[in-house]
């Protein structure tokens, strides 16, 4: 069984904040802020950063979330291994992409994806504004960038070439 404020600690980066965690677990944010604070310090730790807008997570909060992450994913299989039960996608998906690229390359696969896995409740975003990709909480974030920020994990998925025409 998983400790209780590891659990606290997924809930409250999956939910974006420890109010939204705690509406979610049904713990009053006061409450929230306590056991968080609990727990960093029988790790030694600081695991968040705190201002009354947005959270963001420490180097050692980010390596914890993935651990504990894997560690959940991992019971979740062994359940399913004991209970017969088959892997299928579920729960909400928020993306968020430019426009064009969205347009031209994701567009094309949504229905397919739908269709596939009707239990997802996708939530798409296009827009070629600057976007707070901590505070916006989606899933999976497609940027043009060289630099995708502070505590985000990027993978490329192609290069970019651009021309300046004057």
């Amino acid at each position: 069984m998983m400790d209780p404020d590891h659990a606290l600690f997924v809930a409250i980066v999956d939910e974006g904040g420890l109010a939204a965690a705690g509406r979610r677990l049904h713990i009053s944010p006061a409450m929230m802020s306590k056991r968080l604070a609990r727990l960093e310090e029988r790790l030694g730790a600081k695991l968040v950063h705190r201002t009354t807008r947005r959270l963001a997570l420490t180097p050692a909060g980010e390596r914890l979330h993935a651990d504990l992450r894997s560690i959940l994913a991992a019971l979740d299989d062994a359940e399913r291994r004991v209970t017969g039960a088959s892997a299928v996608a579920s729960g909400p998906l928020r993306i968020t992409a430019p426009t064009s690229f969205g347009r031209m390359h994701l567009a094309p696969y949504l229905q397919r994806f739908i269709d596939a896995h009707p239990r997802v409740e996708l939530s798409v975003d296009l827009s070629d504004d600057f976007t707070d990709l901590m505070e916006s909480r989606a899933d999976l974030a497609i940027r043009i960038t060289a630099d995708p920020g502070q505590g985000l994990t990027a993978r490329q998925l192609a290069t970019n070439r651009r021309i300046l025409c004057a």
